[in-house]
């Protein structure tokens, strides 16, 4: 269970967002995903993956994602999202992550196996 200060954090970083100050979005999404929230460690791991609010780095964003892949704790909306995410990269690339068309391919059909829209 997220107590209140980590919800706080999460919706502080939302407020963020909706004005576009990711650097202030990406922090409180940090402290919220250091504290258990999966939504904010999906979040962070868009804000990695983009660059925005701090340094581009797919690698970081991976590992955020496959946080929330391989826990018990996360909703199956939760990974189905953070699997579309990933398929989203391995199409892309970032800085420190290569494009992988097949792994893009296999997080994808395990999202739409979660219910996830197909693209």
């Amino acid at each position: 269970m997220i107590d209140k200060n980590t919800e706080d954090h999460f919706l502080l970083a939302e407020d963020a967002m909706s004005r576009n100050d990711y650097k202030l979005a990406a922090k409180e999404y940090k402290i919220a995903s250091e504290r258990g929230n999966f939504d904010a460690k999906i979040s962070l791991a868009v804000l990695y993956a983009t660059g925005s609010g701090l340094d581009c780095n797919g690698a970081a964003a991976v590992s955020l994602l496959e946080e929330v892949i391989c826990s018990s704790g996360a909703n199956p909306q939760q990974i189905a999202l953070a699997l579309h995410n990933m398929s989203t990269l391995y199409i892309t690339g970032s800085k420190f992550l290569q494009p992988d068309k097949e792994r893009a391919k296999n997080y994808e059909a395990q999202a739409k196996a979660l219910g996830f829209p197909a693209r």
